[in-house]
């Protein structure tokens, strides 16, 4: 069994979306979203990735999915960070934004 691993969604920040065409011909931007991977040894670290592997586990959403419909319904903002937890009984992703020097954190459900 290998160690668990942190996920993080990180926007690249020179990415300015790479132009497609969707089945009319039409041109659309499509959104770059790189998930890096930090390896984990122990500590709170581990403890934390357990946690969000189990709330993960029990989620019907991707947490990319989460991210791309908080990003598209905050226009100009882009995508910090993204961690699975539970609020109120609910799954749900708390994403960070930033827009230049504004940053803001909105909370996305995944369950």
């Amino acid at each position: 069994m290998s160690l668990p691993t942190l996920m993080e969604m990180i926007h690249p920040a020179a990415a300015r979306g790479t132009p497609a065409t969707n089945q009319s011909g039409y041109r659309k931007s499509a959104l770059l979203i790189r998930l890096r991977q930090v390896p984990i040894a122990g500590g709170d670290d581990l403890t934390a990735a357990k946690s969000q592997n189990e709330v993960m586990s029990k989620a019907k959403t991707s947490l990319q999915d989460a991210v791309l419909k908080a990003v598209k319904a905050n226009k100009g903002y882009k995508a910090m960070s993204a961690v699975p937890s539970v609020k109120e009984g609910h799954t749900i992703a708390e994403i960070t934004l930033m827009k230049g020097a504004a940053s803001k954190t909105v909370s996305e459900q995944v369950d």
